[in-house]
């Protein structure tokens, strides 16, 4: 069986693994997962390197979370098991002599968020697409590798609270702020930046203090809670119950109540029926593309009529999406509309030359997506759409 972890040990002492679930577009935290990066664990212990970076071969993800299919399937018992395993792989690394990077080249969210936080550094690429999160409460679940107990120990309660309560994710230069990541790097500079790191890196880990105060703000958040989700989402508050049980017993109590709490979250009605709703997307997505047959068109290039505010937000998406655009409007409202993209673009972290603004229709001749975002003006629409039936490739 192929493996889920390439073992790399470079001429400087720098092991670097590299995870790549075979057969699949994004790695998850499945059995052949766990069992084979504990493999690539107990090597590096067996042979203490100079560092560990801990890398994805997937383009866009780090590690998406844990795998929920199988999941699923599991007995409560199984699923317990399942956590315990992943928590002790993690306390493994956590506990290695050497210096140990994550270098996240894509999401890492739920699981795969919980596996970088077990290490000692975390980088990131300068990608404003990418995600770092902790979205298990969408699924009326918490997580459960780990990853409330040593998110409040990296960044404090107050500030782990919400993030792994709401589920909402952070971008790069968020996460920096926040001192989830300790540096942000170019893409292509990204094990540089780690090794780096763990040329840099302190003998020993720096905590977040829990002090009275933030004891009294846990309870007062937790009353909170009771009150605004009360039965119909009890993952939130199990949240703040788990960070509070990690603050009063230590680590060890915070991963046993992370346990304990997905498994009983699993089986509350919220959890039923958030999971079913999960998995009725995932089979829509499925049968879609099966309906619609073929396969994807490339799109290298688009273009988008008018910078107003609909415009301009597909502008936006594209731009966040990595494609080229360019954005075409009058000549006499190019200039402020483009001024007024370029200001959403950055205010989101993303780069304000990533698209082109043009009063010329002609820059429309090689793109393979043309979008009408122009007034409602069934005149005007008419004329432009004759304009693009002779201007546009037949392709388009």
């Amino acid at each position: 069986m192929q493996t889920c972890v390439r073992y790399d040990r470079d001429d400087n002492g720098i092991v670097t693994l590299t995870l790549d679930l075979p057969g699949r577009s994004v790695n998850t935290l499945s059995r052949q997962m766990w069992t084979d990066l504990a493999a690539a664990v107990e090597k590096v212990e067996s042979d203490p390197p100079r560092g560990v970076i801990v890398t994805s071969a997937k383009p866009k993800t780090f590690i998406a979370g844990a795998d929920l299919f199988e999941l699923r399937a599991m007995t409560d018992e199984q699923l317990h098991e399942y956590l315990l395993i992943g928590q002790q792989i993690l306390e493994r690394i956590e506990r290695l002599d050497c210096p140990t990077v994550a270098a996240i080249n894509g999401d890492a969210l739920g699981g795969g968020l919980e596996v970088a936080l077990a290490c000692r550094h975390r980088v990131c690429a300068d990608d404003a697409s990418i995600k770092l999160g902790l979205p298990e409460v969408t699924l009326g679940l918490v997580p459960g590798w780990g990853g409330t107990v040593r998110l409040t120990r990296l960044i404090g309660a107050r500030q782990s609270v919400p993030i792994a309560s709401t589920g909402k994710p952070v971008g790069p230069a968020d996460a920096l702020k926040l001192g989830l990541v300790d540096a942000v790097a170019p893409r292509d500079g990204l094990v540089a930046a780690a090794t780096e790191l763990i040329r840099k890196s302190p003998k020993s880990r720096a905590f977040a203090a829990m002090t009275q105060n933030d004891l009294e703000w846990l309870s007062s958040t937790e009353m909170d809670y009771t009150r605004k989700f009360g039965e119909l989402n009890p993952a939130p508050l199990r949240i703040v119950q788990v960070i509070r049980a990690a603050a009063e017993g230590g680590s060890d109590a915070g991963y046993a109540a992370e346990r304990r709490g997905l498994v009983e979250l699993r089986a509350s009605p919220a959890g039923r029926n958030l999971l079913r709703l999960f998995f009725l997307r995932q089979s829509a997505k499925k049968d879609a593309a099966k309906v619609a047959g073929g396969t994807p068109r490339e799109i290298k290039k688009v273009a988008v009529f008018g910078g107003g505010m609909m415009g301009g937000g597909i502008v936006h998406a594209f731009v966040k999406s990595k494609v080229p655009v360019v954005c075409i409007e009058a000549e006499a409202i190019a200039a402020p509309a483009g001024s007024r993209i370029k200001s959403a673009l950055e205010k989101d972290g993303l780069k304000s030359d990533a698209f082109v603004m043009s009063s010329n229709p002609h820059d429309i001749l090689d793109a393979d997506l043309i979008i009408e975002a122009i007034s409602e003006d069934l005149g005007a629409k008419e004329s432009l759409f004759k304009m693009l039936d002779t201007a546009a490739k037949p392709q388009a």
